[in-house]
């Protein structure tokens, strides 16, 4: 079982390395960058910092190597932040749960299309659907023609 203090430690690490990223990084080049977890040891000197990046496969690891060569700078506004007797030594690995989540989502609705079944707020597509351009036929009468102010 993981100590209460370490889960307490780890999110409030996980917190202020979102801020430091997100606001004292002043690197143009890393794009929305998410820290998503933080796995410390139970003698709090190291920790395992994943993030989430934007972009594709190549703009995420130039955006996590330049996260990886800052670290000297990261650690330094983390101590400054943390009232911690010694700041972890931090590892930044790539999170690429949102993307599995993804292709497990996709693979789940295409099981249920094959058996008819949606999930709320997913419509099945269906191919002979009218296009969004094709609106239903009101009468004739549209917002600006006659009605409700009475000049018809």
């Amino acid at each position: 079982m993981v100590n209460k203090r370490v889960l307490r430690v780890a999110e409030t690490i996980r917190r202020e390395l979102s801020i430091i990223l997100d606001r004292k990084m002043e690197d143009p080049r890393i794009v929305m960058a998410t820290v998503t977890r933080v796995e410390l040891s139970k003698d709090l000197k190291y920790a395992k910092v994943l993030v989430s990046l934007l972009g594709d496969a190549d703009e995420q690891a130039r955006s996590l190597k330049l996260i990886r060569k800052a670290v000297k700078f990261i650690r330094g506004e983390l101590a400054y932040s943390l009232r911690l007797r010694a700041v972890p030594e931090l590892t930044f690995e790539l999170d690429d749960s949102a993307e599995k989540y993804l292709a497990i989502a996709k693979v789940l609705d295409e099981i249920n299309l094959e058996k008819g079944i949606t999930r709320p707020g997913h419509e099945i597509e269906d191919e002979d659907a009218g296009s969004p351009d094709d609106e239903p036929d009101d009468g004739g009468e549209s917002e600006g023609e006659g009605g409700a102010n009475g000049d018809e």
